[in-house]
């Protein structure tokens, strides 16, 4: 005959294996976010756009994160729940499980130092999300900001075509101008209409610091070559 004791030490160990379970996985996967994010940090040579939707995406992966810890919390505390209600049962029954107990009590700690650990973490991603966002929306509105004087005083629009390369393209001459430049390693204009001395455009570009004096010196070339 199985003793109700034997059946509680079983079901005790259960719950203990599952709770450690549950916590490696969820170290696992904010280490993983952690990595993620600290690369996304680096790669600040990617275009504007690809920028914006990875950070979206960092931080969606982020929240769900935030959410299963939530979760993972959650079912710590109700395992624990029926530790003790096992351990109550079985008090009377078996002296052994006092040992088990003391066993059930340590992992019990463990985890909540395990679990304080993965709330510091999160906490610093939440922080880090915070900042990185803080930094995007201010990235916004100073492109848009700087977008707006380009078009006002330049009558100047900028689209991405395709990776890496944008076009400029000047309004209010006689036709549609514009130019396009590659941005890998050193920019380089490739093309423009209408046509004009590209050597020289890059060459300036190269020594001219203030890309708003290079982009006025660009629509200069474009009215004298529509004149």
């Amino acid at each position: 005959m199985i003793k109700r004791s034997d059946i509680n030490s079983v079901a005790i160990n259960e719950i203990v294996h599952k709770v450690k379970i549950k916590i490696n996985e969820s170290v696992e996967e904010l280490r993983n976010s952690c990595i993620e994010l600290n690369l996304l940090n680096v790669k600040n040579h990617k275009t504007f756009n690809d920028e914006e939707i990875r950070l979206r995406k960092s931080i969606e992966r982020n929240k769900i994160e935030i959410n299963n810890l939530e979760k993972l919390k959650l079912d710590i505390d109700k395992d624990k729940e029926e530790v003790e209600i096992l351990l109550k049962e079985s008090e009377n029954e078996n002296i052994s499980l006092k040992n088990q107990h003391k066993e059930v009590q340590f992992t019990s700690n463990l985890l909540n130092e395990r679990f304080n650990e993965l709330e510091e973490a999160k906490k610093s991603i939440e922080n880090k999300l915070n900042c990185v966002s803080n930094n995007f929306n201010e990235s916004l509105q100073y492109q848009k900001v700087l977008a707006d004087k380009y078009k006002k005083y330049l009558g100047l629009t900028i689209y991405k075509i395709k990776e890496n390369t944008l076009k400029f393209s000047f309004q209010h001459l006689k036709m549609p101008c514009y130019i396009i430049m590659f941005f890998v390693n050193d920019p380089l204009i490739i093309e423009s209409e209408p046509k004009v001395d590209l050597n020289y455009l890059n060459n300036v570009f190269v020594t001219e610091k203030k890309i708003v004096k290079f982009l006025k010196l660009v629509r200069s070339e474009f009215i004298k070559s529509l004149k």
